[in-house]
């Protein structure tokens, strides 16, 4: 069996941008006022692929940026071995995720009023992040529910993969 091996981060953002508009600072501030965290946004890196969600885009994928600033904490998950078949799923799934519409009606009423309600076509952040580490068999991951996830639930379920 031919296998595939692909280094695997988790990006989390904690400053907003100087750049940021009102709304996406309130949001922010919304998200970390909520989960009690720092963390507002996630996304994940799948070898030299940056793939989330957000408002403007929906989903995306950008190709791996050569310098990280210090907006944000990345988790380093090293190589993840799947088969060759498994391997090509993933990447199939993100590819199809592109250009999925925000899930801001989800995020509010499965993060913020918790009532688990999400569409299955649309998608924010840490629920695509969450999702793609189920595809990828990340242990921490396999059981959750990707629309209860928040980048805080991120943080806390990958925290012990942070070397100091």
């Amino acid at each position: 069996m031919t296998t595939h091996k692909v280094n695997v981060k988790i990006a989390l953002r904690h400053k907003v941008s100087n750049k940021a508009g009102i709304l996406e600072k309130i949001v922010a501030k919304g998200i970390q006022l909520r989960t009690g965290s720092e963390y507002f946004h996630a996304e994940l890196i799948v070898g030299d692929r940056w793939i989330s969600a957000d408002p403007i885009k929906g989903v995306y994928i950008n190709p791996l940026h050569s310098v990280i600033s210090d907006k944000w904490l990345i988790i380093d998950l090293g190589e993840i071995e799947l088969t060759n078949d498994n391997y090509n799923k993933v990447i199939k799934f993100m590819y199809d995720r592109v250009g999925d519409k925000y899930d801001g009606l989800g995020i509010f009423l499965s993060q913020f009023i918790k009532i688990g309600v999400n569409d299955k076509n649309k998608w924010f952040c840490s629920e695509i992040s969450s999702k793609i580490l189920q595809l990828l068999l990340v242990d921490e991951y396999i059981e959750v529910v990707p629309h209860d996830i928040a980048p805080a639930d991120m943080f806390r379920l990958s925290k012990h993969r942070i070397k100091e």
